[in-house]
């Protein structure tokens, strides 16, 4: 790559495309569907992109969510404009391999997140989560005779945190080119209307930056003596004495600041004597005896942590298997449920694998649970999408009604767009009519997720009402409403979406051409 160059590469907006088709812009809201517009005017969008200084690159309309969290609260997710995550999954790609060589090496299980092995097919990390090394490397410490002690530490609000400036000085150290670290922090900067701190949530890109800001956060602690392992913003650090433990998280808590301005989470940062590190600790045998399945116990550590690969297609080699794993996901979701708070990365896997297997089981207690389940909405409508229709819960579309009708969560954008996502992927035609009057009566993104049932619902009212003010609408919505178009009779269709064909904005043009085609 030619460093002091403002230009993608060619196999580098390739690969982002690919990558964001098979792994979406984010694990946490829907998959827009501008990126099947944008795959059929690729080279047209493929061509605009590759002669685009990215140093000048104004960027488009961006969206935030707010995410329930299990302990309550929220995270703020964001979903780029299409242009921008295609332009920033390409930089990361072009620095993501600079970026990993930076970093402490991964046998000794120091940094364990996230390590990168790019893939031609997409794949940005390792199929490993890293979760097993650092689970490996704790026990490892926790068990030696020198260790008496154990710092937990957690960084607070840690993406939302990050200074654009120590990104950019990350990127330099790994020996990103100045210019082109440059372009990265002013990227970031225009997604936070110039404030100089926080990193988009959401993104795979993303995690990449993120690991980079820590690498010398690591260095610092292996050069100073300490016996630690991380696992994205969660330190352990083992240790001889309560004095060497309070030194260490001393240590830490002033480098964090006086390098990141970055502090710890009081609430999750503690010293715990061994003896009762050892029993916070999972243990995955607790998990088989629940579950009552060694097949599935040997996945078990996949659901230890979030991963963009986890290996939920496992093919299931006959009935009798299928049985077991039936049984062991039903036991193990009630399990779930039964923790307070919610055991996140456990609940996403069995959601996963039971979407995969389309195993209908679980969908009573999914149904009968769903306001606390929130944290877990994704892979919720995911899951329900996935049955068979004549299998789908017959109470599944009211209750789906009634999460954005009258339950206490039902005002959230972030609900209200996974609901309008599975009326989207269902056949029904009763609660879908009630969603779609609720969209349409929303003023925040309601043209959108209305949008998404016009189609269905053979509603050509909608987009003829707003066939002559489309261009009033934000970037979003508007290209909703083009969507929204392929309704209409052929031949009206065909004569409206000349107009927007016409627009300078580039993703109105590919809106209206895969509207067209409809």
């Amino acid at each position: 790559m030619n460093l002091n160059s403002e230009n993608l590469k060619p196999e580098s907006l390739e690969w982002a495309k690919l990558h964001i088709d098979r792994f979406g812009d984010t694990d946490l809201l829907p998959f827009p569907f501008e990126y099947k517009a944008i795959g059929a005017s690729w080279p047209k969008v493929k061509g605009k992109l590759l002669s685009t200084d990215l140093a000048t690159w104004e960027t488009g309309a961006l969206r935030h969510f707010l995410v329930p969290k299990p302990t309550g609260g929220f995270r703020v997710t964001t979903q780029l404009d299409p242009l921008d995550a295609l332009l920033y999954t390409a930089i990361v790609y072009e620095i993501a391999e600079e970026i990993e060589r930076s970093r402490p090496k991964q046998d000794l299980r120091v940094a364990c997140s996230y390590r990168v092995e790019l893939k031609p097919d997409g794949q940005l990390f390792r199929r490993e989560t890293g979760w097993t090394d650092f689970d490996a490397k704790s026990k490892e410490l926790v068990f030696s005779a020198d260790c008496h002690y154990v710092v937990n530490a957690d960084i607070s609000d840690f993406y939302n945190q990050i200074s654009h400036h120590r990104v950019e000085n990350a990127l330099e150290s790994a020996g990103i080119s100045q210019n082109l670290s440059r372009t990265v922090e002013r990227l970031l900067g225009c997604w936070t209307a110039g404030q100089s701190r926080g990193i988009p949530v959401g993104p795979h890109a993303s995690i990449i930056l993120a690991e980079a800001c820590l690498t010398d956060v690591d260095k610092f602690l292996l050069s100073n003596g300490f016996n630690f392992t991380r696992y994205v913003d969660d330190f352990r650090i083992f240790c001889a004495s309560l004095k060497e433990a309070q030194k260490a998280l001393h240590e830490l808590s002033a480098y964090l600041y006086r390098s990141h301005r970055l502090a710890l989470q009081g609430g999750k940062t503690r010293i715990q004597t061994v003896e009762r590190f050892i029993e916070d600790l999972e243990d995955p045998a607790k998990l088989e005896e629940t579950a009552k399945s060694t097949r599935l116990a040997a996945l078990l550590e996949e659901a230890s942590a979030d991963s963009l690969y986890s290996s939920t297609e496992t093919v299931m080699e006959d009935e009798v298997e299928l049985d077991v794993a039936r049984e062991a996901l039903v036991e193990l979701f009630n399990f779930s449920l039964a923790q307070e708070p919610l055991r996140l990365g456990l609940t996403r896997y069995v959601l996963k694998r039971a979407a995969y297997l389309r195993i209908a089981a679980l969908q009573e207690p999914i149904l009968d649970n769903l306001e606390r389940l929130g944290p877990v909405l994704p892979e919720i409508v995911r899951y329900l999408t996935k049955i068979p229709t004549k299998h789908l819960h017959p109470n599944a579309a009211n209750r789906m009604l009634w999460l954005i009708s009258s339950s206490p969560v039902d005002f959230m954008p972030f609900v209200r767009e996974w609901v309008a996502y599975f009326f989207s992927q269902i056949d029904e035609t009763t609660c879908t009519t009630k969603a779609f009057a609720l969209f349409d009566r929303d003023p925040e993104s309601g043209a959108r997720r209305c949008a998404l049932l016009v189609r269905k619902l053979q509603d050509t009212s909608w987009p003829r009402n707003r066939k002559e003010i489309w261009r009033n609408y934000g970037p979003w919505d508007r290209r909703a409403v083009i969507l929204s178009a392929s309704a209409l009779p052929s031949d009206e269709r065909k004569h409206w979406l000349k107009n927007p064909a016409k627009s300078d904005d580039l993703l109105d043009y590919c809106q209206a051409i895969a509207a067209a085609s409809f």
